[in-house]
């Protein structure tokens, strides 16, 4: 027979349960950090010039909230909205530059992955179950099709340029 342990009055399930409350909330904290970093501020010097005629713009709107989903949670930020007058050039400076971390549409490139290898493996249907499931991200059997169509347009491509060389 086992003696138990007098020093920990604690079961194992216990243990491991604090241990998955520790990460949800080094999630939620981490989540919380790139929030602020992400987010653009409204002190001075917002006016940008457009990158499509060089004509001097300030923001058409302040704060405009967009969540990114990341294998640690959640993002939500908030950014400015600028529309040339003069050209009609409309955009999101903080998005292009968050953009090149960013996989398919609002989802960082893990993530994207992690629905690309289902979307290859299962109907586009088991894959969104098994997506949400897994990982508790909700994505459409559509969004899957075209993720799956992306990555297809980017090797076409990249196949095209080896080509070309």
């Amino acid at each position: 027979m086992v003696k138990s342990n007098e020093t920990s009055s604690k079961s194992p399930r216990t243990d491991y349960q604090k241990a998955l409350d520790n990460i949800k909330k080094t999630k939620n904290l981490e989540c919380g950090k790139l929030s602020s970093k992400w987010s653009q501020s409204d002190e001075g010097g917002q006016k940008i010039t457009c990158p499509t005629c060089n004509h001097s713009l300030s923001p058409r709107q302040r704060n405009v909230k967009r969540t990114i989903i990341t294998s640690i949670g959640e993002v939500t930020y908030s950014r400015h909205y600028y529309k040339c007058r003069k050209c009609g050039h409309a955009f999101y400076p903080q998005d292009e530059r968050i953009k090149k971390d960013l996989g398919h549409g609002s989802m960082t490139q893990d993530i994207t992955d992690l629905a690309l290898d289902m979307a290859l493996n299962d109907p586009y249907e088991l894959a969104s179950e098994r997506f949400k499931f897994h990982h508790g991200i909700e994505l459409s059997r559509s969004g899957f099709q075209r993720i799956v169509e992306e990555a297809g347009e980017k090797l076409t491509e990249k196949k095209t340029k080896n080509r070309n060389r």
